[in-house]
């Protein structure tokens, strides 16, 4: 309907200049568009950088969601607890094996990224990686909270997955933020996705540097640093 629209316009443009005996074969004023960062408008370059936050999502949730639980369930978390490690140190001792799955992840998807759909990084790499980090243990530090919460490996799994929803829909991935209600707009700012897509989208298609995304990273941060100490407190309170 634009293209028509547009099409429509300009031949009535034509119409009336010839009749108004314009001797110019163009318009006065030639109206384009040109997008700065996907020049050539290739959905690839949009979607592909986002889908690095989806897919670790959903899978680094659902590994770690079931982690405590299993342990719990197996017998050997009660193991672990008498040996003369904190619980911090337990949760971070969780933490850093999904860690390096996720940074493998990570990798794999930049792989296939560059050279299966052509798409170049403009920004740093190394910025890209340390970013990640904050992201990967949001995600874990969510999962490892959740796993304290479940009393069975099938309730954590129903938990993750009534998790994930949301955070797919309010990460800015599928739907714009500027389209939704105000109140979802809020919602938004609690989910590690949306702030990590900003950061992924920045370096990826624009090279936009650590300072210029200062404020999806500081949030990012601040919600790593939370989530992480809410499931240690919460461990505490279902361990003991």
């Amino acid at each position: 309907m634009s293209i028509a629209g547009g099409i429509a316009n300009r031949m009535s443009m034509q119409a009336l200049t010839v009749k108004a005996r314009w001797r110019n074969r163009e318009l006065p004023i030639d109206l384009r568009v040109r997008p700065w960062y996907n020049p050539d408008l290739r959905t690839s370059n949009f979607v592909i950088p986002g889908l690095l936050a989806i897919i670790l999502t959903f899978t680094l949730i659902s590994f770690t969601a079931a982690s405590i639980v299993r342990e719990r369930e197996l017998g050997t978390l009660e193991q672990l607890q008498v040996t003369p490690i904190t619980r911090a140190q337990l949760i971070v001792g969780k933490i850093l094996p999904f860690l390096l799955i996720g940074y493998i992840q990570l990798t794999l998807v930049v792989i296939l990224m560059r050279f299966l759909f052509g798409i170049s990084i403009q920004g740093s790499l190394l910025a890209l990686y340390i970013l990640s980090g904050l992201f990967i243990a949001s995600v874990l530090g969510l999962g490892i909270f959740i796993s304290t919460i479940a009393k069975t490996q099938m309730q954590a799994t129903q938990m993750s997955m009534f998790i994930l929803l949301p955070f797919v829909f309010l990460s800015g991935f599928m739907f714009p933020i500027g389209g939704m209600p105000p109140i979802f707009q809020w919602l938004t700012y609690v989910i590690p996705a949306n702030h990590f897509l900003q950061i992924v989208r920045g370096i990826v298609l624009r090279g936009a540097s650590p300072a210029e995304l200062w404020q999806p990273i500081a949030w990012l941060t601040f919600y790593m640093i939370v989530i992480i100490g809410l499931a240690i407190v919460r461990f505490k309170k279902t361990a003991s």
